[in-house]
């Protein structure tokens, strides 16, 4: 075989094997990347999901405290018109 030719034949199958490499890389790069990017929306619905749920709590955990404030301002005044009837 001719030095030139063997040279060449060497190039495309080197030139070949890169290329398919390449492919391969960037096929699993994107598959990689979707795969991520599949788990992190899903981590960040999730996330979502607890912060508004904690966020429920948290509100009716201040409706509960703002409520309770106003019984104790009522019987505040109760107790203070009480002392005022003795007088």
């Amino acid at each position: 075989m001719d030095p030139l030719m063997m040279f060449g034949a060497w190039a495309a199958a080197l030139v070949s094997v890169i290329t398919a490499g390449k492919l391969l890389f960037n096929s699993f790069v994107k598959a990689t990347r979707a795969a991520v990017g599949e788990e992190f929306k899903k981590i960040w619905r999730e996330m979502d999901d607890a912060d508004r749920w904690h966020k429920s709590k948290f509100d009716a955990l201040e409706a509960a405290i703002e409520a309770l404030k106003q019984q104790v301002r009522r019987l505040e005044d109760l107790m203070y018109a009480h002392m005022n009837e003795d007088k």
